[in-house]
């Protein structure tokens, strides 16, 4: 490469914590560390702090991950409880960040910037900035936009604008499942420009896991431990059905245990169905903690309700779930079964019965032979189908292709 040759590269836009944060989190760096291992460079601007300041894990504005660049743009990691600080972060956040814009395309041919953040003031302004320094401008869904807080007028207003205009402006999008592609073509008025990236595992951070603790038995849950985006309500009664199958047995729900009254409501039921001291609550756990912990498991599970919120999105927990190599207990909900069989790569169940989920959990820890082997098949699909480096790929093809 000359002296004076740029590099090809891609800017993430987000406001999802790096390199510790959520799911969404996960996902964004396993894209990362795909393109990069491809050839291209990333640079991630996350436009907010992330962090309450009571529970830090972010400590750097800026620094180096797998195969990416990241930037604090707003200047600070941690949530000010100060609404006027708060305000001000925000603002320069959603400034500085274009101005990081400017200065990477001047050094790098940047291929395209992808929006990972929804409010419409983002994508309105960096649109116009992409259309200025010619790059293609992309966006990422991974579920139905009003399915967001959308309580108050001003969020009633956001979303009507985002969907009557914002989802316009973008070259390309690509979403989670065939549904979502739908709903998007119908917004947009047309198919085209819309590719279907399924969920994205970095496969590598399972590699070395496979120690387990034969001492201690559990059932795991990773996810959202409020409401019933994750089944919560429908995994603890199936739970109670069974506990007594196997006494030995227990549940370990690994998710963030705040705000304090939810946990305060989780823990009321998890009381009235008297499985208190059959339960175990681990905290938010970090990137790194999670494959031990999904690897020490009898069983991974995953309840979902067949609600609007599972028919348009895909779990991508279940990319981690699979990537353990554990044997996999999954409601079949949205388009899970179109890409996994039944006893072949995970056992599937019918939704929102947690008689027949409960009975599912027992037949997998009462069969282990037949367990292992589909959680040996589930990491093998898991490795052909769902690995960072395909779908990385296929993300970069994508663009190229808008080009």
């Amino acid at each position: 490469m000359g002296r004076n040759e740029k590099v090809d590269s891609i800017i993430f836009v987000t406001d999802h914590g790096i390199p510790f944060g959520s799911a969404a989190s996960n996902r964004m760096m396993a894209l990362a560390k795909g393109i990069h291992r491809a050839g291209w460079k990333v640079n991630i601007l996350i436009l907010l702090p992330t962090d309450l300041p009571d529970y830090v894990k972010n400590m750097e504005t800026e620094g180096e991950g797998d195969g990416f660049h990241f930037y604090y743009t707003s200047g600070s990691t941690v949530i000010p409880k100060n609404p006027i600080v708060k305000h001000w972060m925000i603002f320069r956040g959603w400034i500085k960040a274009g101005i990081f814009i400017y200065r990477i395309s001047q050094k790098e041919r940047v291929k395209g910037i992808l929006m990972f953040h929804t409010k419409t003031v983002y994508p309105l302004s960096y649109y116009f900035l992409s259309k200025i320094l010619r790059i293609t401008f992309l966006h990422e869904r991974n579920e139905y936009p009003f399915l967001l807080n959308k309580r108050t007028l001003l969020n009633r207003l956001d979303l009507w604008v985002y969907e009557k205009l914002v989802v316009r402006l973008f070259d390309g999008i690509f979403v989670i499942t065939e549904e979502l592609k739908r709903y998007f073509s119908q917004l947009r008025g047309k198919s085209e420009g819309i590719v279907r990236i399924n969920m994205v595992v970095d496969t590598d951070r399972f590699a070395t896991h496979n120690i387990r603790n034969d001492q201690d038995k559990y059932i795991a849950f990773c996810g959202h431990l409020w409401g019933d985006k994750d089944g919560i309500p429908i995994l603890l009664e199936a739970f109670s059905l069974i506990h007594n199958k196997i006494p030995d047995i227990k549940l370990m729900l690994i998710g963030d245990i705040r705000p304090d009254i939810e946990f305060r409501k989780l823990k009321s039921r998890i009381e009235a169905l008297d499985i208190t001291d059959k339960v175990i609550f681990t905290g938010k756990a970090t990137k790194n903690e999670i494959p031990s912990l999904l690897h020490g498991a009898e069983v991974l599970v995953l309840a979902r309700p067949n609600n609007i919120q599972a028919r348009g999105g895909f779990p991508t927990k279940l990319g981690e779930y699979l990537a353990s190599g554990r044997p996999v207990v999954i409601t079949r909900t949205g388009e899970i079964g179109d890409f996994l069989e039944d006893k072949r790569h995970a056992f599937l169940v019918e939704p929102d019965k947690p008689e027949l989920f409960g009975e599912m959990m027992v037949y997998a820890i009462q069969h282990p032979q037949e367990a292992e082997k589909i959680g040996i098949q589930g990491k093998e699909l898991t490795n052909d189908v769902f690995s960072f480096e395909v779908q990385s790929k296929r993300l970069m093809e994508f663009v190229k292709s808008l080009s």
